[in-house]
């Protein structure tokens, strides 16, 4: 709006369904159900829903800000359940009580911009996870006044809060190159049932540059480096993952429809 305020969202959907989870161990509790191995630091971000709004504001000609929130789904269910016979588990009579929230997440950044050739910005993002929590009453007959509470814990997806620093040389010879530093605080972590780890906190670097082949298409390129937060898994736990090296390409053109400019990118 008259180059002073932008407002935006997205809404990001699992093209296999809505509300998906799927716990685990990662530990020796694994064996007594699949025994499988899980990537947890991807986890299943991209069968969970998210939902995200913000809006940009120029404070001044050389500053500006940006503020906005993530919105995850919060499950909690609490469960009645009765076994009438307790020497046969199988059998039971189950009341369920599900109700879906939300959990919101903050993000915010600011951009400086002291010279023609130099931009500088910080930002913030806060931890980020879908969850399912609340417990089950397990009454068994003969036993009605000492039901048993199962509490329900699960955490998927979990992303830690990060702040970011990074310069832009905006046009530099023809090239405009950009430096970003991300701290993570891995030590936050929690596991797929809630259960704290002995995860380091990383920063990441990342690299990026851009160069004008001609009046309207762009080439770029970049590079990132991203350590992992695990340190060597020898004793009970058997978290999977490993340092990272990115490396990227890509090119954009911009495109001219009813008078409105349109960019249409690829990278890879």
């Amino acid at each position: 709006f008259d180059d002073t305020l932008a407002i935006g969202g997205a809404l990001l959907l699992p093209v296999d369904g809505f509300g998906f989870t799927d716990s685990y161990f990662s530990d020796e509790r694994a064996q007594y159900f699949d025994n499988r191995l899980n990537w947890e630091l991807m986890g299943n971000r991209l069968n969970t829903e998210v939902m995200s709004f913000g809006l940009a504001y120029r404070l001044f000609d050389k500053l500006s800000m940006g503020l906005g929130v993530l919105v995850l789904p919060e499950n909690t269910t609490i469960n009645q359940v009765y076994t009438p016979n307790g020497t046969d588990p199988s059998t039971v009579e189950l009341n369920l009580n599900i109700e879906q929230g939300a959990r919101w997440a903050i993000t915010a950044g600011v951009t400086y911009e002291p010279l023609d050739w130099l931009r500088l910005a910080v930002s913030f993002q806060d931890e980020m996870f879908f969850s399912v929590s609340g417990f089950n009453r397990v009454i068994i007959r003969g036993e009605e006044d000492e039901p048993v509470r199962q509490t329900i814990n699960i955490v998927d997806g979990y992303s830690p809060p990060r702040f970011t620093g990074a310069l832009a040389l905006l046009d530099v010879g023809g090239v405009s190159v950009d430096l970003e530093g991300t701290y993570r605080a891995w030590s936050r972590y929690l596991g797929n049932h809630g259960e704290q780890t002995d995860f380091e906190d990383t920063i990441e670097w990342r690299l990026g540059m851009e160069y004008p082949f001609s009046k309207r298409t762009r080439l770029r390129a970049g590079a990132a480096w991203a350590p992992s937060p695990i340190g060597a898994q020898d004793g009970r736990t058997n978290y999977i993952d490993n340092d990272r090296v990115v490396l990227s390409a890509g090119a954009g053109r911009d495109f001219q429809v009813m008078g409105e400019t349109i960019w249409d990118d690829v990278s890879n």
